[in-house]
Order: C-alpha cells, then sequence, then structure tokens
C-alpha cells in the first residue's frame, strides 16, 4: 500500500502526470504488484548502467550503500544516484551515500529474480 501511495503522489516524477493522472494507472495494477513493477520500471530501463545497478540491490545478500554499488560496479556514485532517484516508490534512497539502499518491499526482490513474473525485468543470477 505505501509503495501504491508514493507512485500515486510521486512529486518528483518526471512523467508530467498529476496524482490524478497516475490514478487510473495505479488503480490498473495487479494486486500482486507485478504490473505496478513493470509500470515503474518501464520508463527507465533504457538508462545506462540501470540493469546491473537493479541486478545488485536485488542480488545483494545484505543491503549495500550507494558508495559499495559504485564500487562493486566501477560506477561513479553520481551514477548510481542518477538511476535510483527515478525509483524512489520502490526503493529506498538514502540521502548520503553510506548508508544502505533498499527495496521498500521484498516482493520486488521476488518480481525481479523469477523470469516468469518479471520478463525483460529479470535480473535473477546470470541475467544479462
Amino acid at each position: 500500500m505505501t509503495t501504491l501511495i508514493q507512485l500515486l503522489f510521486d512529486s518528483q516524477a518526471k512523467d508530467g502526470l498529476t496524482p490524478m493522472d497516475r490514478l487510473p494507472l495505479v488503480l490498473g495494477t495487479s494486486p500482486d504488484f507485478d504490473g505496478l513493477y513493470r509500470t515503474i520500471l518501464e520508463p527507465w530501463t533504457r538508462l545506462p548502467h540501470f540493469r546491473s545497478i537493479l541486478s545488485t540491490i536485488a542480488l545483494a545478500r545484505v543491503p549495500l550503500s550507494v558508495s559499495q554499488i559504485a564500487e562493486v560496479l566501477g560506477l561513479s556514485t553520481f551514477d548510481i544516484v542518477n538511476a535510483l532517484v527515478n525509483l524512489h516508490a520502490i526503493v529506498q534512497v538514502p540521502g548520503d551515500d553510506h548508508s544502505p539502499v533498499t527495496l521498500w518491499h521484498t516482493s520486488l526482490r521476488d518480481f525481479l529474480t523469477l523470469e516468469a513474473r518479471s520478463g525483460p525485468f529479470f535480473r535473477g543470477p546470470g541475467a544479462s
């Protein structure tokens, strides 16, 4: 429910939509969140490094900070934040580079790591 409300009232979204414009999108999502996750992820899949950043977060055994993700992937912290800022409805992005980045709900990890559910968003081990 928190994720739905965050998506609905996302003041940082660059989609040009008002909460009333987003309402049909939110109401049309599947109750198991898969449709919601697809709606949120789709616009950002072409960002550089988006898929590798999302994979790292989803597959990490313990939550990693922005700095740690940057180090693992050989990227700048700016690259990491640039990709994550658009996902704050489903990913909790801390205000600094040293606190852990976490998923708002464990169902996102389940979605990303099960190819049958996530399709092109699949981020399991060995996904490209």
